[in-house]
């Protein structure tokens, strides 16, 4: 587990800015994934993107992985 993911796991609240406005690259779906599990039910991730959810897969990569980050989804 990295430093940088480390220091992600001690927020009550994580925000991520600009979410999928550049594809990501090949390890970081993963990288992401293990943050997302962390949080799981312990604390809460909001998602400030200009696409629509249907649109997340593509500039994800890997479907079930997008389908983890819309779990308990509202949206504004």
């Amino acid at each position: 587990m990295s430093k940088s993911h480390q220091g992600v796991k001690k927020i009550d609240v994580l925000i991520i800015d600009e979410w999928l406005l550049l594809r990501l690259r090949e390890s970081q779906p993963r990288e992401l994934l293990e943050i997302v599990e962390d949080h799981h039910q312990r604390a809460s991730i909001i998602y400030c993107s200009q696409f629509d959810v249907e649109d997340w897969y593509e500039k994800i990569g890997e479907e079930p992985i997008a389908d983890r980050r819309t779990v308990k989804k509202f949206t504004l």
